[in-house]
């Protein structure tokens, strides 16, 4: 039976306009300009396409022509569930751009065409089963000769294969059978889809033991090391990827990484632990300029070697989840979070400081702001007068207190 394939979709990310940085999954990628499916390269992050968006009512291209949207293609599978997991393990924003009639007009094609596919498979078996019970006819024909007819060929002298003219009526005297086709010989597709599901979990029992061999031999590995290394700072380290890698971690980063639930999460863990922050801030996973922003200056990418180690390790715990397009973008989104974090803390510090430059600060004491007549007033007889109510009292002075001038 040959079942008909999907057309196949792509995962992108809207690059400017409304959708900036949001997620489209089920884009079919005839609607991509110039994309090649064969040549395309998910690590690549910096190309970009040109996507002709063909959603429409009646899926026909109205007078003013079909729009046109700038994007990063992402990912692409014949699959549109598993470009969903694949967003949700960016945790991305879902754009509201979505082709949701194509995408039921691919469902009902798609459901037709199997249809059809299995109707004419269904009449080639009938077919073929009515082929088989001729032929069952044919030899059971072949079979019910008369008694006489079974003696003459007993009766017969047997060549032995010496005189292959003995036989002179091959219609009468042929004793060779054919085999029969036995029922067994077909395998219905239900058997097939219980093979396919015994082969599936042993393949999964298999990685599962393998993962545990690898865990097993990176311990043992670890601890043939740590006896070897006689120096206290190497004790408490780790040496991630292979051994000889010369990429060494702190323990405590090691088990903290390990205990990620993601192979995105462990890579981006590791990294932060390996590169410093500064370098982290000033490049990107290949380094290079940007084809998408022509004004973003050009990076420099991470050290190949101590990248190569995080992989290794990363790889080691994730055998089968493990992609690199989703782990190169993984770092690339943590790079780019720590420069828009850390230009937006610039933004703020320098917003406090011009507003402090134009702050007066006075040198004024509190009194000179006082009114007039919340001033203490005296007059020349030595009598203080409060205009405050709290104090009406009026305080005198005895005549010794004044000094005598003398004449």
């Amino acid at each position: 039976m040959s079942v008909p394939k999907k057309p196949m979709l792509a995962l992108v990310q809207w690059i400017g306009g409304d959708y900036d940085e949001t997620y489209t999954p089920g884009v079919p990628v005839d609607w991509i300009l110039d994309f090649d499916p064969l040549t395309f390269d998910p690590t690549n992050e910096n190309e970009s396409y040109v996507i002709e968006w063909r959603e429409c009512k009646k899926n026909k291209k109205s007078n003013k022509g079909w729009k046109y949207y700038d994007a990063r293609v992402v990912q692409i599978s014949r699959s549109l569930k598993s470009l969903e997991k694949q967003l949700a393990l960016l945790e991305g924003l879902v754009s509201p751009l979505r082709p949701e009639r194509t995408l039921e007009e691919i469902r009902k094609n798609f459901k037709s065409s199997v249809k059809r596919t299995l109707e004419d498979d269904f009449n080639d078996f009938g077919a073929e089963q009515s082929r088989i019970s001729e032929l069952s006819e044919k030899r059971k024909k072949k079979k019910n000769f008369t008694a006489g007819e079974q003696d003459e060929i007993q009766n017969q002298p047997r060549d032995n294969g010496e005189n292959s003219d003995a036989i002179e009526d091959p219609e009468t005297h042929e004793i060779e059978e054919e085999p029969p086709i036995a029922h067994e010989d077909f395998i219905s597709n239900e058997q097939i889809h219980q093979d396919n599901q015994s082969i599936k979990q042993v393949l999964k029992d298999l990685v599962s033991e393998i993962r545990t061999i690898k865990e097993s031999q990176t311990q043992i590995l670890q601890r043939q090391l740590g006896n070897q290394n006689l120096q206290p700072e190497l004790n408490a380290q780790v040496e991630i990827g292979h051994p000889g890698s010369n990429v060494f971690v702190r323990r405590n980063q090691w088990d903290t990484a390990d205990s990620r639930d993601t192979f995105q999460s462990m890579g981006v863990s590791l990294v932060k632990a390996l590169y410093e922050e500064d370098v982290l801030l000033r490049s990107n996973l290949k380094g290079g300029a940007s084809k998408i922003d022509k004004n973003a200056p050009q990076r420099p990418g991470l050290d190949k070697n101590i990248l190569a180690a995080i992989k290794e390790a990363v790889k080691q715990k994730f055998p089968a989840e493990f992609k690199q397009s989703l782990f190169g973008m993984a770092i690339n989104n943590m790079m780019t979070d720590m420069r828009k974090k850390t230009q937006a803390a610039a933004d703020i510090q320098s917003q406090f400081l011009l507003g402090r430059d134009h702050t007066v600060i006075s040198q004024k004491s509190p009194n000179d702001y006082l009114d007039i007549t919340q001033r203490p007033l005296r007059n020349y007889s030595g009598i203080t007068r409060r205009s405050d109510e709290n104090h009406p009292t009026i305080t005198e002075r005895s005549p010794s207190d004044h000094k005598v001038m003398p004449e």
